[in-house]
């Protein structure tokens, strides 16, 4: 008996087939998942007006006039804590403690500066001798820099100090002064203090110059000898080290720009002359009981510098509400002159382009658009640039413009009252375009119509076995089927016809400016010959090709109105390449095209179709020489006849960006589609 080498049972076999779907089923899905790096141009979402805000010196009251805060200068003279060298050594967030009694100065030198604090340090030998205790009782944690601060305080109280250099700290005795023995220290800063209990000459310079209100507020407050030098600036200080403390400590609150220079701003100008404007502002000014002035502070709120290179003003005032005031009068005095002259006026659009601009104003002008001339047929790089600089304007008796492509504005020669009145209607024009989001399917349907016909069967009669089952691809086919049985155990005779599938081609995503077009092709570039000839001289067979673009051509142009209803012109080309047949010089290339006008909602999605392809394949299979016995041969061999359809349906659904918050959402949408990518 044979047996087989191995066997399983029922339940082992349904574990098995569970384990071979589950190896399946990871082959088919990966498990690596690809991170998608953040754009460095990618804003954060906080958009910083200031960055991002487009400057222009167009006559539009929501923009013009606007104040340009450079800083408060009251910041220049702020000075920020700079602490001294040797305390920025030790460490804020490292907590010590200590407690001594009655410990030995030089004792109390060792165990704080080497054991506490961990520092490299010095003793004079002078301080050696001094016979001090100290005591000190830390009961809760402080910092190091802190602990610092009461060591060095303490040895103060003890005629010592501490000095530090190259990453060492030196500690020396206090010696007093006499009177022909002076330490001389420069600078504005407590540090710069000389350690000494003698007479001390400070030399400050003053950031702002000397005023003779500093000199006698610090006279009157302090008991130094102040000296100052109006030359260069500086005052000399001589005193105690107490005395010149004192003194550094109300220099630094004192040495402040003038009060009228608190406020610092910037002013453009469009139409009027900063010197004709401040003139007419200091006067306006003055008559409000606002003391201003130009040029020179001369002890004025507000002083009004022209600066004509750069076509505005520079404003120093003593408050914000003076900068306001200035920039209310600019509104109503920066107007375009009224009259009947002739001048010359630019225009900076803030959100359309100057292009779009003089599209919309040259016929209104009574102008024309510019034809490019040369020729057209020739779409080559240079010639699309020299078209786009090529300038438009347009010339009337009493306007002239042109459009500046290069540097995106327009120019105008007119009378200012004539300007005056087109800025409502250009302002209407220059607005922020709007944005449509079109999503589409291109979606190819296959009918396909197969029809077979033939005979299978087998024979088998005790040792002899004849078959054609499964030799002309009948058996798995599905359709109707007659069956005999006898001597010929099983003839099949089968007719077939079935039909299929859906296949999604593209998916692609595109954003679009109102009113331009947005362009898909799919397909590929096939060479097609356009001429041949043959030189009688060398027997040379010459053949001219170019490229044809082949596949699916699809262009929308939507235009958005004011209820946010859609109006799209969708031209849909599809062209394919068919067999010539007998020629193999000739290509055919079918061509199908449509051409539309709809409207949709936004969301709306709009479906086109119909536009079909067919082809009819014929075949036919049979046995060697047995198949072609006359009339009986249609027993040993199978035709077939399959008649393809295929039709290419489009949807296209188009989502009005208004603004740039949609953007989250939509970006949020877009990800959630994605599998194995993130963003």
């Amino acid at each position: 008996m044979i047996r087989p080498l191995y066997t399983t049972q029922p339940h082992t076999r349904v574990l098995i087939s569970i384990v071979c779907i589950l190896a399946l089923v990871g082959c088919a899905t990966p498990n690596n998942h690809y991170q998608v790096k953040k754009s460095i141009l990618e804003s954060n979402g906080d958009i910083d007006e200031q960055n991002q805000k487009i400057k222009t010196d167009n006559y539009i009251a929501n923009n013009k006039n606007k104040l340009e805060i450079l800083k408060d200068s009251s910041d220049i003279s702020t000075k920020k804590k700079v602490l001294s060298d040797d305390e920025a050594n030790f460490s804020t967030k490292k907590m010590v403690s200590a407690a001594v009694e009655t410990m030995g100065l030089v004792d109390f030198i060792h165990h704080s500066l080497g054991g506490v604090l961990g520092a490299n340090y010095v003793v004079s030998d002078a301080v050696k001798n001094v016979n001090r205790k100290v005591t000190l009782n830390i009961q809760s944690n402080i910092s190091q820099r802190q602990y610092y601060r009461h060591v060095k305080e303490i040895l103060k109280n003890n005629n010592a100090y501490i000095s530090y250099k190259n990453s060492v700290y030196y500690v020396y005795p206090l010696t007093a002064g006499s009177n022909n023995q002076v330490a001389i220290g420069i600078g504005g800063e407590l540090k710069n203090i000389p350690a000494t209990t003698g007479n001390i000459l400070q030399i400050i310079p003053l950031q702002f110059g000397i005023r003779i209100s500093i000199e006698r507020t610090l006279n009157q407050l302090t008991k130094a000898t102040i000296t100052p030098d109006f030359d260069q600036g500086t005052i000399f200080v001589q005193g105690n080290r107490s005395q010149v403390r004192q003194v550094i400590e109300l220099v630094q609150l004192l040495d402040r720009p003038a009060n009228r220079a608190k406020q610092i701003a910037f002013l453009n100008l469009s139409f009027i002359s900063p010197e004709y404007f401040v003139k007419q502002v200091v006067l306006l000014l003055e008559n409000e009981g606002i003391p201003a002035g130009s040029g020179k502070p001369n002890q004025k709120n507000v002083v009004l510098v022209p600066l004509s290179q750069s076509g505005g003003i520079a404003i120093f005032a003593s408050s914000e509400k003076f900068l306001k005031r200035v920039q209310s009068w600019a509104i109503r005095l920066d107007q375009p002159p009224k009259g009947t002259e002739n001048q010359f006026f630019i225009y900076h659009p803030k959100y359309a382009r100057a292009r779009d601009l003089g599209d919309s104003l040259i016929p209104l002008f009574g102008g024309s658009k510019a034809a490019a001339k040369g020729n057209n047929s020739r779409d080559t790089k240079s010639a699309v640039a020299n078209k786009r600089r090529i300038s438009k304007s347009v010339s009337t008796g009493s306007l002239k413009m042109v459009v500046d492509e290069r540097a995106n504005m327009v120019i105008f020669e007119t009378s200012g009252t004539k300007y005056q009145s087109l800025l409502p209607l250009i302002k209407r024009l220059d607005v922020m375009p709007r944005q449509v989001l079109l999503e589409m399917s291109i979606v190819e349907v296959t009918l396909t119509d197969e029809f077979k016909q033939g005979v299978e069967f087998n024979l088998k009669d005790g040792n002899f076995g004849f078959s054609t089952d499964g030799s002309f691809s009948l058996a798995d086919i599905a359709g109707a089927s007659l069956s005999w049985a006898g001597a010929v155990n099983k003839i099949n005779v089968r007719a077939m016809q079935n039909n299929s599938l859906v296949n999604v081609l593209s998916n692609p995503t595109l954003l679009v400016r109102d009113g331009t077009t947005a362009t898909i092709v799919v397909g590929d570039e096939i060479p097609v010959i356009i001429s041949s000839d043959t030189n009688d001289q060398t027997d040379i067979f010459r053949t001219t090709t170019e490229r044809r673009q082949t596949g699916l051509t699809l262009t929308v142009t939507p235009t958005i109105n004011t209820e946010g209803v859609v109006t799209m012109e969708i031209e849909q080309k599809i062209s394919n390449a068919l067999n010539a047949g007998a020629s193999k010089d000739a290509q055919i290339i079918l061509n199908r095209e449509i051409k539309t006008e709809v409207v949709a909602n936004s969301g709306q999605t709009i479906i086109l179709g119909g536009l079909i392809s067919e082809s009819t394949t014929t075949g036919d299979s049979k046995i060697p020489f047995l198949g072609d016995i006359p009339i009986l041969g249609n027993l040993f061999k199978s035709k077939s006849k399959s008649k393809k359809k295929t039709e290419l349906v489009i949807l296209v659904t188009p989502k009005i960006i208004f603004d740039e918050k949609q953007w989250q959402e939509i970006k949020k949408n877009f990800v959630l589609g994605l599998e194995n990518v993130s963003f």
